[in-house]
């Protein structure tokens, strides 16, 4: 018992002693990151949803994930990130009165006249998607015309290419993944494509005119428009 108490004794003494040394038990506090977060309608009406909102990410390694939450705490303006087998993904962004009785395009493409619509324009690359998927199973299908959620602009509303692009710091859209890391003086900007970031100045991935299904493919590579 003599000895049991020493040591519980001594491992006190030690901790006590641990704690007493310059930065030893304390929580060393993550380094803030900061950076911006712009959301674009982009082909839709030209519009900005976001304009380049500066945040600040208080967390040990953190992502563009981060940055895009912190954006909404700032601004309201409410993003749909979903998670796959591959990571985190931009599903849907909060634009206010969007819905299938009011949306930016009617039929494949064609210009809109409902108040969601101010320049009541046709699709700017309406012909070259045409041209594109006519002779592809893809052709049938393309333009849904459909809006997914009310209130919300979400991945393949109009058509079956549609989606929330990531662009990196100018990067041409490569389409970074929002789990990529967050560093000091990124500008992140959400914008949504039509057609695969084609649309954006990427290169889309389209069905061949030889695929029976969106899941067999194959798929081919189309340039910038």
């Amino acid at each position: 018992m003599r000895n049991k108490a020493v040591m519980v004794g001594s491992a006190a003494i030690l901790t006590a002693a641990m704690l007493a040394l310059p930065g030893m038990g304390v929580v060393k506090a993550a380094t803030p990151v900061n950076a911006t977060v712009t959301i674009k309608t982009a082909v839709m009406d030209g519009g900005t949803l976001v304009n380049a909102q500066a945040v600040t990410v208080n967390k040990d390694n953190p992502t563009l994930k981060d940055a895009i939450e912190a954006a909404e705490v700032a601004t309201g303006v409410d993003v749909d990130i979903a998670q796959t087998q591959y990571g985190y993904y931009v599903k849907a962004v909060e634009v206010d009165g969007h819905s299938s009785t009011n949306k930016f395009f009617d039929d494949n493409g064609t210009a809109s006249y409902d108040a969601i619509s101010p320049d009541n324009a046709d699709y700017a690359f309406k012909s070259q998607v045409d041209d594109i998927t006519a002779p592809a199973f893809i052709g049938n299908h393309f333009w849904t015309n459909t809006v997914a959620t009310t209130n919300y602009l979400t991945e393949k509303d109009y058509n079956y290419n549609s989606g929330w692009m990531v662009e990196l710091n100018n990067d041409n859209y490569a389409n970074w993944g929002i789990d990529t890391t967050l560093n000091e003086g990124d500008n992140i900007e959400l914008d949504f494509t039509m057609f695969g970031g084609a649309d954006l100045g990427g290169t889309a991935y389209v069905l061949a005119d030889t695929a029976t299904s969106p899941s067999s493919g194959p798929w081919v590579a189309v340039s910038p428009f």
